[in-house]
């Protein structure tokens, strides 16, 4: 059976102390000697078989869990329709989520939400919590690039969609921008108050859909940190950013899968990608470099792309308004 509470770990950051000792190492040995190769599942039965190994190794240590879920991989769809743009593609992606997902269909506001623990102390937020080097300076790494690639002013009007913990929330507020948090689940948002006081700035908090979030005035900046993936209706939200970001103003995707796909845009196909498509419903998309460039393109924004050489998450994509 697979052990969900450790899965959900993966993400959270809250790992059960259910091995120790020798045999937890040798678990968490052979979990990372594992990840050196893939693992490609072609069923919803092998999947379930190798996610419950990654829960095994995640039970023991962050680091083991997450090399686990690296050597997973689902088979790549080969009957895609021709045109990303058609109703009959999304559709195609959209079965394949429900059947990924074992949901009948796609609602963020049930898809989206998972439960946390709003009253942890800053220790036990994720990544501290995961009390990995590697999770925690990869998250630090990427929001000090974010900040310094963005460029923004102190007093700069800036929309964060999807701020999840709100770390990078709470680095603009405290370098003086005024910051709204765009986040659909309630526990979230209820972290991210509870930042804002913590560190006495002020941060104005709505629990909103992307989709349906409106700003009362346009805002300098939008940002979306590990985010915009998360949305099914991405072409329609695009469209909604060129009403609502200043001339002169920047759409920021810090960490977004836009990169090397073999498709112009669909589900991704890793390890963790499943594992939060099974078992917590998440939309989980990833975009061809070549796709992400002409969708944005074509709604007139100027495009410029960042990164830092071997980090995964210092990966800046800035939209400027000519």
């Amino acid at each position: 059976m697979v052990n969900t509470r450790a899965l959900s770990a993966i993400r959270s950051g809250i790992w059960p102390d259910a091995l120790g000792g020798l045999a937890g190492r040798r678990l968490v040995d052979a979990a990372k000697g594992k990840a050196r190769g893939r693992t490609t599942v072609r069923s919803i039965e092998e999947l379930d078989e190798a996610l419950a190994g990654a829960d095994e190794a995640s039970a023991v240590d962050h680091d083991a869990g997450m090399a686990a879920l690296s050597a997973i991989r689902f088979q790549s769809p080969t009957d895609l329709p021709r045109d990303p743009d058609s109703d009959e593609y999304r559709e195609y992606q959209l079965d394949f989520y429900k059947r990924l997902s074992d949901r009948a269909d796609y609602t963020a506001a049930k898809a989206e939400v998972s439960d946390v623990t709003a009253d942890a102390s800053p220790s036990g937020l994720y990544p501290y919590s995961t009390r990995s080097a590697a999770a925690i300076g990869q998250q630090l790494v990427a929001q000090g690039f974010a900040i310094e690639t963005m460029n923004l002013s102190a007093g700069s009007r800036v929309v964060e969609f999807g701020s999840g913990w709100g770390h990078l929330t709470l680095q603009l507020a405290l370098s003086g921008c005024e910051v709204t948090s765009v986040e659909i689940n309630p526990g979230m948002a209820e972290i991210v108050r509870r930042q804002a006081e913590r560190n006495q700035v002020e941060i104005d908090v709505c629990v909103e859909d992307m989709l349906n979030f409106r700003p009362d005035s346009q805002v300098d900046a939008a940002v979306f940190f590990e985010s915009f993936h998360h949305c099914f209706e991405f072409p329609q939200l695009l469209d909604q950013l060129g009403e609502f970001v200043a001339p002169g103003g920047l759409v920021a995707f810090v960490g977004e899968p836009i990169a090397s796909f073999p498709y112009p845009w669909g589900l991704r196909l890793d390890g963790l990608s499943l594992w939060s498509i099974r078992r917590e419903g998440w939309c989980e998309l990833g975009f061809s470099t070549a796709y992400f460039r002409r969708l944005v393109e074509e709604r007139g924004w100027v495009v410029s792309h960042s990164r830092l050489r071997g980090q995964r998450l210092a990966d800046v994509w800035v939209l400027r308004r000519p």
